[in-house]
């Protein structure tokens, strides 16, 4: 018989779901704050974004065009330029805000 206190207590399937909605909200939405944490004070300059986020930085530079404009608005937000990771070897593409960029 189940008591009223194990049904109170937190299960696998309760926390795998935590995890798994933290992931997949909280990983993309990250991603514009590390991007302009990691940027470059400097006036037209960019810093690198880590290179944890490089999917979502291979989408900026080769996914459908929504994505990529989605994605680039995001990452600069608040900063003028910044280097996105856009594979695990270390390939990097560049974006700017104004002229040079988007």
């Amino acid at each position: 018989m189940i008591t009223d206190e194990q049904k109170k207590k937190p299960n696998a399937g309760l926390w795998i779901t935590v995890v798994l909605i933290v992931v997949l909200v909280g990983y993309p939405l990250s991603f514009g704050p590390a991007c302009w944490w990691f940027s470059n004070p400097e006036p037209h300059s960019r810093g690198l974004a880590p290179r944890c986020y490089w999917p979502i930085g291979w989408m900026a530079a080769n996914g459908p065009e929504p994505c990529r404009h989605a994605i680039r608005w995001y990452a600069l937000l608040a900063i003028d330029g910044v280097d996105l990771p856009t594979d695990l070897n270390g390939s990097w593409t560049p974006i700017f805000r104004g002229p040079r960029g988007n």
